[in-house]
């Protein structure tokens, strides 16, 4: 399992829990502030026999370092900056998935603020080859249901689409392809 966006590990342990032969996960978090409890996950699923990577970057199609804010936003949520705004934010490493997992990836989950197609990009290598089950959130953009769901059929054409939206006012959108 792969999760871009593993926040808090809540969905993570939730995964791990309906799907007991999980052998392990990669999460991306870039929010410092995050990584201590991701930690803590990571050492009691080591106990568990389970292997848990915390790379505390963010995903994108390429390596940088971009500048985000959470000003302006739920929290919890961010935004990259524009080059005029920079002096509002702060900096995070990012990472292409394909770089970052050298094994099979069966299951891919990506939460993470309007990113979702970037790191898509990033993570194609993993798409073409291993075709995993994916779990897109799509409502970060308007334009995202249509460019994610055309970049993945171009990938995976044998892959079916499913959408749902998981809280009565249209956010959690969520776009899921699997064979």
């Amino acid at each position: 399992m792969v999760e871009l966006g593993a926040y808090d590990g809540q969905t993570l342990l939730e995964f791990i829990s309906r799907c007991p032969d999980c052998r392990g996960a990669y999460c991306f978090e870039p929010d410092v502030k995050l990584l201590p409890g991701l930690e803590r996950i990571k050492e009691q699923q080591a106990e568990q026999g389970k292997q848990v990577y915390v790379i505390p970057k963010g995903a994108w199609d390429c390596e940088t370092v971009l500048d985000l804010s959470s000003e302006g936003t739920e929290e919890g949520r961010t935004h990259v900056l524009s080059d005029d705004a920079k002096e509002h934010g702060y900096a995070i490493e990012t990472s292409t998935v394909d770089k970052e997992v050298k094994e099979p990836i069966s299951f891919m989950k990506m939460d993470i603020e309007g990113a979702e197609l970037r790191a898509l990009h990033g993570a194609e290598k993993q798409i073409r080859t291993n075709r995993p089950k994916l779990a897109v959130c799509v409502y970060h953009k308007n334009e995202d249901i249509l460019e994610i769901w055309n970049y993945l059929r171009e990938l995976v054409p044998e892959y079916r689409f499913y959408l749902r939206h998981h809280t009565t006012a249209g956010a959690e959108t969520v776009l899921y392809a699997l064979i």
